[in-house]
C-alpha cells in the first residue's frame, strides 16, 4: 500500500521566514520522533512494515511518500499521521539535522548543475519567492530556532492544507475511516 502525503508547505510559502530553508528543516524533523515515538522510531517503525519512507520539499509543497506491505497499512496510516502532526522537534535533533542541512547546502555550492538551477531562478523570478533555492541561504538558516520550527509547522501543517492518497490493495472506505479516526482530535 501506498501512502503519498502532501503539506502545502515549501519554500515559497515561508513567509517571516522565507529564505532560511524552514520548510525544509520541519521535513527533516518529521523523521526525528513524535510525541509518541522517540527518535528513530519512525523510520524503524516503517521499515517494520515492509516500508520505505522518506520527504521531499519543493517550492510550494512538501512530500511524504510511504509504502508498506498491506497488512500493515493501518499502523502505518498512524505513523504517517503522527509525524505529520505531533513531531516533538526535540531541541537536540534539531541542533544535528540543522547540521545535516548545511552540509546539504554546502554540498549544493560543488554541483555545478545546482549552481545553475540557482542562477536560472534567481534571475527568472526576481521577486518571487521562487528566486530563493529551496534549502534556503546559510545566514537565514543559522537563525532558525526550534520555537521557530514548531510555530511554522502550527501554521502550515494543518489537516485542510495536507492530502493523503493512498493506492493498493485497500477498501476505500476502511481507509477513510481509519484516517478519520486518526484526525479526529486535530
Amino acid at each position: 500500500v501506498a501512502f503519498h502525503a502532501v503539506v502545502r508547505a515549501g519554500s515559497a510559502t515561508e513567509g517571516e521566514f522565507l529564505g532560511s530553508g524552514v520548510s525544509h528543516v520541519v521535513e527533516h524533523m518529521l523523521f526525528k520522533g513524535t510525541e509518541r515515538r522517540p527518535v528513530g522510531a519512525v523510520e524503524r517503525e516503517a521499515r517494520s512494515y515492509g516500508g520505505t519512507s522518506q520527504g521531499f520539499t519543493s517550492y510550494d509543497t512538501t512530500r511524504y511518500p510511504l509504502t508498506v506491505n498491506q497488512p500493515t497499512w493501518p499502523q502505518a496510516a498512524d505513523l504517517l499521521v503522527d509525524a505529520l502532526f505531533f513531531p516533538s522537534m526535540d531541541p537536540q535533533e534539531f541542533s544535528k539535522e540543522r547540521d545535516v542541512v548545511l552540509r546539504e547546502l554546502r554540498f549544493r555550492r560543488d554541483d555545478p548543475s545546482q549552481v545553475a538551477w540557482d542562477l536560472l531562478f534567481s534571475n527568472a523570478y526576481r521577486v518571487h519567492p521562487y528566486r530563493i533555492p529551496i534549502i534556503g541561504e546559510e545566514t537565514l538558516l543559522l537563525k532558525l530556532s526550534p520555537q521557530d520550527l514548531r510555530r511554522y509547522h502550527a501554521m502550515h501543517y494543518l489537516p485542510n492544507a495536507t492530502a493523503i492518497a493512498v493506492v493498493g490493495a485497500v477498501d476505500p472506505a476502511e481507509v477513510l475511516r481509519r484516517f478519520e479516526e486518526l484526525t479526529e482530535k486535530i
